[in-house]
């Protein structure tokens, strides 16, 4: 695969004006070499890093890293959505450029549908969710969990989409697995709100670059904070509709992938 990758490259390069060669790739898929080779036809490379919480070393496959570590210092720029990498990305001789996920809003776009269920979760069902989620039914709040491991399975794209619109509340996790009071941005932070819905999530200091908190989204910084603002916001739906709007509104001016890569290819000098 690392040989046709960059044969195919090559071929881009010689047969087109490639502008940018644009890149999802780890350690584990991917030499330094490989991408040694990428960067000598003469076109800028950028590549993506989602995770760089867990996953900027990773596990280790013979000897060597899986994660960005090894192979990041070769890409003109490394696009990363986790703030506290920048470091290590310096460290190792690589260009970071720190921006968060996105939403596509010809996918992520509101429903025109009754609110049915008070509070939903669309995600997979592992660390402390199932222990929260059931918390939250034992305190006799209407909430269903759809995704891998939950009961009710997962959804397809669009009905998942469909949910934010049908939940009073969008619930969200903040947290790392495996890694306490470890957080980062999730993809979810941008497509609940695009999609129409208002969103609840674990405060993390990141959402304050991205949000007004308490005007755009809202956060809990507990359990027991969490139980009070559902019941909250439940007994005010013209407050939660007030701030579900401006969420709605902020993920459309400045949260969109195009606007992402905008800004990249501006920084870039493409554009």
């Amino acid at each position: 695969m690392n040989k046709d990758l960059v044969s195919r490259v090559k071929q881009w390069v010689q047969e087109d004006s490639t502008d940018v060669v644009f890149t999802y790739l780890s350690g584990e898929l991917v030499s330094p070499d490989t991408i040694h080779k990428l960067s000598s036809f003469g076109v800028p490379t950028v590549n993506l890093s989602l995770n760089d919480k867990e996953t900027f070393i990773g596990k280790t496959k013979k000897g060597q890293p899986i994660g960005m570590k090894n192979i990041c210092r070769y890409f003109d720029f490394c696009w990363t959505s986790t703030q506290d990498a920048l470091k290590k990305y310096c460290v190792e001789g690589a260009l970071p450029i720190y921006l968060p996920e996105g939403a596509n809003p010809e996918i992520h776009k509101p429903y025109n549908l009754e609110k049915t269920i008070d509070v939903s979760f669309v995600g997979q069902c592992y660390g402390n969710r199932p222990t929260i989620i059931q918390a939250l039914k034992d305190r006799g709040i209407h909430v269903e969990a759809f995704g891998y491991g939950w009961q009710n399975g997962p959804l397809s794209t669009e009905d998942m989409i469909r949910m934010y619109s049908k939940s009073k509340i969008n619930l969200g996790f903040s947290g790392v697995a495996g890694h306490q009071d470890t957080y980062c941005l999730k993809g979810r932070d941008f497509e609940i709100t695009m999609s129409g819905g208002l969103y609840l999530t674990e405060h993390n200091l990141e959402l304050e670059k991205v949000y007004n908190i308490g005007k755009e989204i809202i956060t809990y910084t507990s359990f027991d904070n969490l139980v009070v603002k559902i019941r909250y916001f439940l007994s005010n739906p013209e407050k939660a509709e007030a701030i579900r709007k401006k969420g709605v509104q902020r993920a459309h001016t400045e949260h969109t992938w195009e606007m992402r890569f905008e800004k990249i290819f501006t920084l870039m000098g493409l554009i």
